[in-house]
């Protein structure tokens, strides 16, 4: 709605204000050190999991898309786990300031 991106624009206006422009941009480095770990962990898992693909007998186009959404699940599920705790330390950063 109108009212929603005029709020928006007046926060913005705020933080340039008593921050400048680079307060825009807090917090986006801690993101980027938590985003880019996990892209690059869940691509590999992912990658890495479709190369050990049980064989079918029957059915195979079946299996093959079953096996593609349980790797990406999978490889989801591991990246999350291990930048979490970089999660953690980034939602603590923002608050504290």
């Amino acid at each position: 709605t109108n009212t929603s991106i005029f709020d928006a624009y007046v926060e913005m206006r705020q933080i340039i204000r008593s921050e400048g422009y680079l307060g825009l941009f807090r917090g986006n480095l801690l993101n980027c050190l938590r985003v880019f770990p996990s892209g690059a962990i869940s691509c590999t898992c992912f990658v890495n999991l479709l190369y050990v693909e049980p064989q079918a007998t029957h059915n195979s186009t079946y299996l093959c898309e079953a096996w593609r959404v349980a790797s990406c699940c999978a490889a989801t599920a591991v990246a999350t786990t291990l930048t979490y705790p970089l999660d953690v330390l980034r939602t603590r950063w923002t608050v504290i300031g």
